[in-house]
């Protein structure tokens, strides 16, 4: 299947055995599809950025069907022929690409993996897929791996976190994150960077709730906009940017960031804190703090300390040391990223929701601690799975009972519950997000000699996040 006159490989060949590496990477080598689609070369790029991007997105379903069409699966299943035959299988169902060139392309492409004598067994499962696609939809879509594209334990949860929602969750993170930017107010204003982005050329439009978001119409490579090489802007979603405003600090207020890497919150938290703040970026791993650091230093940012600690454990930091503000970005599962990272599917375990979600909750009561009386501690978390979001605020509130109040944040977006607010994958273009806003009480004071008689009291809403310091009622 070479060409005759220069003994080379059909167009398109090569790509596809790039696909398929990146592929392999990405499943068998437990690597992140950004780190991989970053290494790749200039030549076809974008075609292969598009091949892995689609094969990774629909893995779970894809790697259904190619067991479901195998003739004879005892007929060397070689990883590399596999993680080829998913990229043909997306080809075919998920692009555009003509039939013919999508399925001449990847079985020559399987000499160029060093599993040529494989290339029958490729093409007969292809061209199966080709013949039967119609019977196949109707007989393996009721398969629900293979219709939402989601492993089978990740549909079982979120049946059972969001009755009424999870198809739509599921459908909804089969779609394409947008482009978000979050302005550097430091730097410039939301009007003057959608200006110059507009005079590049550029669709923009700016975000419903976050005010210092900018969304673009279709996305592109971070380094192509001159307004994020000048540190105006920088990449986040728009649920993401939801987040600092909630910690509300005062002017001189101490902040602390928990868990900072990559370093997009505290950056928004230098941007956006009153006057006098000492802020300071905790983290774990050197390497992402390292790039904590040039992150904020691109964006022009001083005014700041970082430290590589682990805010898991009482010794992270010194025994005399209180914040009036304390954002904890919990390490989660991310599974409400998953359009934007869609390797999450593949690589999440569900005994990883019993880890991160006990780590949450050492997170938690290790920084209670650290907050002062009165102080605010703003949980959040990227995951649309509860047992990493709100059962972790609700069994840390029930053991904190007279010490810890939740606040209601009065925004006019996502879904309140009693222990916090989930914006689900897709709504409203966002990621899937959760928001816990606890408030540390003050010490009892010591009983009086005297009997007071106290009144009922009544959970109000904190309101001053959008201006309305009239108390309400929680909901």
């Amino acid at each position: 299947m070479t060409t005759a006159a220069s003994g080379l490989p059909p167009a398109g060949a090569e790509s596809r055995a790039r696909a398929a590496r990146a592929v392999h990477s990405v499943v068998h080598e437990g690597r992140r599809l950004e780190a991989v689609l970053a290494g790749e070369g200039e030549h076809e790029r974008a075609l292969v950025h598009e091949l892995v991007s689609t094969t990774i997105r629909y893995c779970p379903a894809l790697e259904r069907l190619w067991a479901a069409v195998r003739s004879d699966p005892a007929d060397g299943d070689d990883p590399r022929l596999r993680s080829l035959g998913l990229v043909g299988l997306a080809q075919i169902l998920h692009t555009r690409i003509p039939d013919h060139a999508a399925v001449s392309a990847t079985v020559e492409a399987s000499r160029l993996l060093g599993c040529g004598r494989a290339a029958p067994v490729l093409n007969a499962v292809l061209r199966r897929v080709l013949r039967e696609r119609h019977d196949l939809d109707g007989r393996l879509n009721t398969d629900p791996v293979i219709r939402y594209a989601h492993p089978a334990w990740w549909i079982a949860r979120l049946q059972e976190d969001w009755p009424g929602e999870w198809e739509r969750l599921l459908l909804d993170g089969l779609e394409r994150a947008p482009m978000t930017l979050r302005v550097n107010l430091r730097r410039t204003t939301v009007a003057e960077c959608r200006t110059a982005l507009e005079e590049q050329g550029l669709e923009v439009r700016p975000t419903r709730f976050a005010p210092f978001g900018l969304t673009l119409a279709s996305p592109r490579p971070a380094t192509s906009l001159p307004v994020y090489a000048r540190g105006w802007a920088s990449i986040q979603d728009e649920a993401a940017q939801l987040a600092v405003p909630l910690l509300a600090p005062a002017p001189g207020d101490r902040i602390l960031d928990a868990c900072c890497a990559p370093g997009n919150k505290l950056a928004q938290i230098l941007e956006t804190a009153p006057s006098g703040c000492r802020v300071l970026g905790l983290d774990v791993n050197a390497r992402r703090l390292d790039h904590t650091r040039r992150e904020l230093g691109r964006l022009g940012h001083t005014a700041f300390e970082l430290r590589q600690a682990d805010a898991s454990q009482p010794g992270a930091l010194p025994e005399d040391e209180r914040f009036d503000r304390i954002l904890l970005d919990v390490p989660c599962t991310a599974s409400g990223t998953v359009r934007r990272h869609p390797d999450v599917k593949v690589h999440r375990r569900p005994e990883d929701i019993t880890v991160r979600a006990e780590l949450a909750r050492r997170l938690l009561e290790n920084l209670w601690g650290r907050l002062e009386a009165e102080g605010r501690l703003l949980f959040t978390s990227c995951s649309v799975f509860r047992e990493e979001t709100d059962r972790v605020i609700r069994a840390f509130l029930h053991a904190r009972a007279g010490e810890a109040t939740l606040l209601d944040p009065a925004v006019p977006w996502g879904h309140h519950d009693p222990s916090g607010v989930h914006v689900l994958t897709g709504e409203e273009g966002m990621d899937g997000f959760f928001y816990a806003v606890l408030l540390k009480k003050p010490r009892p004071a010591q009983p009086r000699s005297f009997p007071i008689a106290l009144a009922a009291g009544t959970l109000v809403a904190d309101t001053r996040e959008i201006g309305d310091d009239t108390p309400r009622p929680f909901p």
